[in-house]
This record gives C-alpha cells, sequence and structure tokens, in this order.
C-alpha cells in the first residue's frame, strides 16, 4: 500500500535502539510534527477524520495516553514523510541513533569474500 504506520516505525527504530515510554513519547511527538510540517490541511484533516473512525473499532483508549500520542499511534506516513522523519530522528540524534548506526558492520563471510576478490 505504500504506507508505514506508526508501529511500523516503532518496530524499525527499535530493532535499532529500544524504545522505552520516555523515547515512545518523544517519537510519537516528532512523527506528528513530521506529518504537521509536509501534509496539506486537506491531507490532515482527512488522517484526523480517519482516526476517528477507526477508534470505534478499536479497543478503548489508554487513559494515560493523551489524544495526541494515540492520534500519532494510529496515523501512517508515505515514502517521502518516512525519509523526512528519518532525516530529523538522525538530525537530533534521537536514542542515541547516530552512534549506533555509524559503527562499521562486522565483517560477514560473504563481506570478506566480497574483499578478497
Amino acid at each position: 500500500s505504500g504506507v508505514l504506520c506508526f508501529q511500523g516505525v516503532c518496530n524499525l527504530i527499535g530493532g535499532v535502539t529500544p524504545l522505552g515510554d520516555k523515547y515512545m513519547h518523544q517519537l510519537t511527538k516528532i512523527f506528528d510534527e513530521v506529518l504537521q510540517a509536509h501534509r496539506s490541511k486537506a491531507q490532515l484533516q482527512k488522517a484526523s477524520r480517519d482516526h476517528t473512525a477507526e477508534a470505534g473499532t478499536k479497543e478503548p483508549a489508554d487513559p494515560k495516553k493523551s489524544k495526541k500520542e494515540e492520534k500519532g499511534k494510529s496515523s501512517s506516513i508515505d515514502f517521502p514523510e518516512f525519509l523526512w522523519l528519518m532525516k530529523r530522528l538522525m538530525d537530533t540524534d534521537f536514542a542515541g541513533l547516530k552512534s549506533r548506526t555509524s559503527r562499521s558492520p562486522s565483517k560477514t563471510t560473504s563481506g570478506a569474500a566480497l574483499a578478497a576478490a
């Protein structure tokens, strides 16, 4: 479908760095800010309506979470928005992403074979 939901983003980022409550809250905020910056008003209104429609079919919202946090978690981003999100996360070194991704990969057997060729 060409879109990635918030949970998918969390799964990708979580594969690189642990996402506790603090980082989940920050990621939700950044995710929403990227959507606000790169979507038209009409697209944002549609996403809000879609979220309202989805809310009736899902389990009750966690009262500890803000509406904004719940909204972010039900939204989806397309590929260009995902690139903007990743740029923002890298620029701010979200959850230490820069240091966790700057290490050179360990040599694998296929990597060693390529180096020898």
